[in-house]
């Protein structure tokens, strides 16, 4: 077994690649895209935030974990711009949908998405990224585990 965050995030890789978004299976857990991604779309997801307080009188701890799916889009401005907010509407929808990420968590939830452009003129790129609130509850004595 691995740890919970851990957990979470694969299941949402997975949820994102079975999103028919432009990255298409191009997703993986990482924090950075490797130098050769310099065409079309790829993403990314990784865990950037855990906040955990005790939950309750028993052994528990609540685990909210920020889960940040970030796909990166280089080509024409306009068609990477529809695109991006297209794939959102994808991400969000499968995410909502995924029994195993329900299966982990009490709940998700979107927190906040932001756009960054940059590139030049020859190369735009945009990358848009999600963050969702992932809602755990583990054993103190065992992360791996949903409780």
């Amino acid at each position: 077994m691995t740890h919970i965050i851990e957990q979470i995030a694969d299941a949402v890789v997975a949820a994102v690649k079975g999103a028919s978004t432009n990255a298409g299976t191009d997703v993986s857990q990482r924090r950075f895209w490797p130098a050769e991604k310099d065409t079309a779309a790829s993403g990314i997801v990784f865990a950037s935030d855990e906040d955990v307080a005790i939950d309750g009188h028993g052994p528990y701890y609540r685990r909210d974990i920020a889960i940040t799916v970030a796909l990166r889009y280089v080509g024409d401005a306009d068609t990477i711009e529809a695109s991006a907010y297209a794939d959102q509407v994808k991400i969000e929808t499968a995410i909502e949908a995924d029994a195993t990420i329900a299966g982990l968590t009490h709940a998700i939830v979107l927190h906040r998405s932001n756009t960054e452009t940059d590139g030049n003129g020859n190369k735009p790129m945009l990358i848009r990224r999600t963050e969702f609130i992932a809602i755990a509850r583990t054993l103190a004595s065992d992360p791996e585990n949903p409780a």
